[in-house]
């Protein structure tokens, strides 16, 4: 997660912009962003509409891009957050890969 010191500087209502998009490099590998930001007590929220809760204490996690180190959510997060919708087949196959790759405590 790319953090910003202080208060966002545009405010913005769910649903009013885009909230994701993918990125595919020449190698078939996707980068799947999604937006996040912090309110002004400190939770996460998800620009996107959704039930799932983000408090200020979320599981967060690093992982690479391109060797670089960046935050996202913790791979609990990210299960939790593909539930409740019909997944497509490439997000089974990502789920499986990250169950596979994670040890769960």
């Amino acid at each position: 997660m790319w953090r910003l010191p202080g208060p966002p500087v545009v405010p913005f209502r769910i649903g009013d912009q885009a909230s994701a998009f993918v990125l595919k490099d020449t190698r078939g590998r996707w980068l799947d962003i999604h937006v996040l930001a912090t309110d002004l007590a400190g939770n996460i929220v998800p620009a996107w509409q959704t039930d799932l809760e983000f408090g200020p204490d979320a599981p967060l996690g690093e992982g690479t891009v391109c060797g670089v180190p960046v935050a996202c959510l913790s791979a609990d997060m990210q299960v939790r957050s593909h539930a409740g919708y019909q997944l497509p087949q490439s997000h089974r196959e990502d789920l499986a890969h990250l169950k596979a790759h994670v040890e769960w405590s």
